[in-house]
């Protein structure tokens, strides 16, 4: 199944068309089917194809911190440009707090003059890994959705730069958008963060440091499968178990395959020595925004959570604490599926749903 052929498009209008709603811990919960299988609690069937493809060739057994080559190759995963627009593309730079100079690669839409909407889009990775260019097609996908401009940011990778070299840059890039609207194009009252998986931890954190330094930049935050506890702190908020995943099918391949993914069990273990590296407390806030004193008026929230994901628990526990706080908080579940399929723009139709809710909650967030 790809983007341009009939049973993608289906796919398509049933996740747009069939959803269910609760509300669940203060906030909307809304659940998506897999497209076209009719029973819950079972692995979508693309997904389970692509996993055992996977598994066959899980990438290295051992993890040397001094050399991540081998682990950071493991991190690129086929995607296609299906954008129907004419999307721009730079790329720039600015100089960083510490001296460094922070790439950008910046996504326009085209057909639109003048202040367009923005959003500042931080790569997942695990804080070790990943590249602009890995997420080239979400950020081209979400800047034709939102009629606007996507700024990706190349932060700097532990363990060469721990933490908080690329939550700096991070930062400073959400403020030199900010400072700089003008030579963007953006509009600086509406300005937006998202990442996946580890760059959602440093959406998230930019949206708390910006509640905190009393900046006033961002105005939404879009939080895909979110790392909110990288270190697997003990938690008052979530107590992470097994039986938390609705599992009537294939029970073996969704544990094996997605809850427990060796990618992602491979990162939990070498946060804390590749990316804290014992400087700070591991339930720090900027490192684990989970443990923060208190999240009121932190920006408004979407989650993109994949229901077999290992870091759904602490995701919707986050959802929680903000919803308490009284922040707006939506969150999405996909059924059947696992960490990461945001990636994997044009073969997951979950992919392209999740953009197009992301560029929903963001444009309504900064309506003017």
């Amino acid at each position: 199944m790809m983007y341009n052929d009939a049973e993608y498009q289906n796919c398509i209008h049933e996740l747009s068309a069939s959803c269910e709603t609760c509300l669940q811990d203060g906030y909307p919960f809304i659940v998506k089917p897999v497209p076209g299988l009719g029973h819950k609690g079972d692995i979508d069937p693309r997904v389970n194809v692509m996993l055992h493809q996977l598994s066959a060739d899980p990438g290295p057994e051992t993890i040397d911190l001094t050399d991540l080559a081998p682990l950071r190759a493991c991190m690129n995963w086929k995607s296609f440009d299906i954008t129907n627009a004419l999307i721009s593309v730079a790329h720039t730079s600015f100089i960083g707090r510490d001296g460094n100079r922070v790439p950008l690669r910046v996504y326009s839409f085209a057909e639109v003059e003048g202040p367009k909407p923005c959003i500042v889009y931080f790569h997942g990775g695990g804080w070790i890994g990943g590249k602009m260019a890995y997420v080239e097609n979400i950020c081209k996908l979400i800047a034709e959705k939102i009629r606007g401009v996507v700024v990706s940011v190349d932060y700097r990778l532990a363990p060469e730069d721990p933490f908080p070299s690329g939550f700096y840059d991070c930062f400073d890039a959400v403020k030199y958008v900010y400072e700089n609207s003008g030579k963007f194009a953006v509009n600086k009252r509406q300005i937006g963060v998202s990442g996946d998986s580890a760059g959602s931890n440093l959406a998230a954190v930019c949206a708390l440091c910006d509640r905190d330094a009393g900046t006033g930049m961002i105005r939404h935050q879009a939080l895909a499968y979110p790392c909110v506890n990288p270190c697997n702190a003990p938690s008052d908020y979530y107590t992470w178990h097994e039986d938390f995943y609705n599992i009537q099918h294939h029970r073996e391949d969704i544990l094996n395959l997605c809850v427990y993914e060796l990618p992602i069990q491979r990162c939990i273990k070498i946060v804390e020595p590749a990316y804290v590296q014992g400087r700070y407390d591991i339930k720090y806030p900027y490192v684990a925004p989970l443990f923060a004193d208190d999240l009121k008026n932190v920006a408004p929230a979407i989650f993109i959570l994949p229901e077999y994901d290992y870091l759904r628990q602490e995701g919707e526990a986050y959802a929680k604490r903000l919803a308490a706080d009284g922040v707006e908080v939506k969150v999405i579940c996909y059924s059947g599926i696992n960490h990461g399929f945001m990636e994997k723009v044009g073969q997951y139709p979950q992919a392209e749903d999740a953009i197009d809710e992301i560029a929903k909650s963001f444009l309504a967030a900064v309506a003017e």
